[in-house]
């Protein structure tokens, strides 16, 4: 697991910078689009070469078509957008640090649905991750230190990556990772691809724009998926998404180092409230600890037959 963590934190941490290079040449929607295109093609690639995940991911879609769709809206499509609109405005680290409130977001949508009410330390700590939100954000007297549409586009973020790590949880728990990974990434064509098309420029994007989006839909996208949903399957979504910790120490060294990004003091001590508060939070007991990630209280779908059936002769 701890290994996971970490390569899923590199491709996922590592994904803001080239996303911003992208956004030099494409709009948000085109950006969006070439990185789930180049995906998708990559995720046919690997379905065509393997019989039996080429199985599971069609009784899959058979089975579960609109848990497909949800899963490619709420996991790909949906975020990569409101990433892509973040970064035009905020820095790579702090938007990575306000996505890393996602676990905060799991805790909320597990306590609504579930109908849980939170224990006084949940409560404190879902008000320390709102307080580091708030320092990230530079919300205060003087107003916003961050662009606001920027900031509530990496909260949205956040918020799609919970819903997609409940998605997950509830409808493809008995599902392969492979097979899941890939239908996440072809569930989002039908969302990413037509708005692409009215964003795309007259002339070509530049060598390192289109290297970017290569690169992220193959690596941050496609490969971050697949490993990202093993993580859910086998860890749960709440310790799963402690990838979302990383991910800002990631984005933050590489933004310091590529583009000589300063790391700001609102950065750092943001996401420690984050941090300090999402533990506080996954300390709560009983049903409610159930319902601040883990989603126990919520059945998973019955498992499908995915079996290959073998070669007839």
């Amino acid at each position: 697991m701890v290994l996971l963590l970490v390569v899923v934190a590199l491709l996922r941490g590592g994904s803001y910078l080239p996303t911003r290079w992208a956004l030099d040449d494409l709009a948000p929607l085109g950006v969006v689009g070439a990185q789930v295109l180049f995906a998708g093609l990559a995720a046919l690639a690997l379905l065509a070469v393997s019989r039996r995940e080429r199985a599971h991911a069609i009784a899959l879609a058979r089975e579960r078509p609109l848990a497909v769709l949800a899963l490619g809206l709420a996991q790909t499509a949906a975020p990569l957008v409101l990433v892509a609109i973040a970064l035009r405005t905020v820095p790579t680290g702090e938007t990575a640090v306000l996505i890393a409130a996602t676990p905060l977001f799991v805790a909320a949508l597990g306590v609504l649905g579930g109908g849980v009410r939170p224990t006084p330390l949940q409560g404190c700590g879902l008000a320390l991750g709102l307080a580091g939100v708030a320092l990230v954000a530079g919300l205060g007297a003087g107003g916003l230190r961050i662009d606001a549409v920027g900031g509530l586009a990496a909260l949205g973020a956040a918020l799609a990556y919970a819903g997609g790590a409940l998605v997950v949880r509830r409808w493809f728990s008995d599902a392969p990772p492979v097979a899941t990974g890939s239908l996440a990434v072809l569930g989002a064509v039908p969302f990413a691809l037509p708005p692409a098309c009215f964003a795309l420029h007259a002339t070509l994007p530049g060598a390192r724009a289109i290297g970017a989006v290569v690169v992220l839909g193959v690596a941050a996208v496609m490969l971050a998926v697949v490993l990202f949903v093993r993580l859910v399957q086998t860890a749960g979504p709440q310790r799963a998404l402690l990838v979302t910790y990383l991910n800002p120490a990631v984005a933050l060294l590489v933004g310091a180092l590529a583009e000589h990004e300063h790391v700001t003091g609102r950065a750092l001590g943001g996401l420690a409230l984050i941090l300090v508060g999402v533990a506080l939070g996954s300390r709560a007991r009983g049903s409610v600890r159930a319902a601040a990630g883990t989603v126990a209280a919520v059945p998973a779908r019955p498992a499908v037959d995915t079996a290959v059936p073998p070669p007839r002769r």
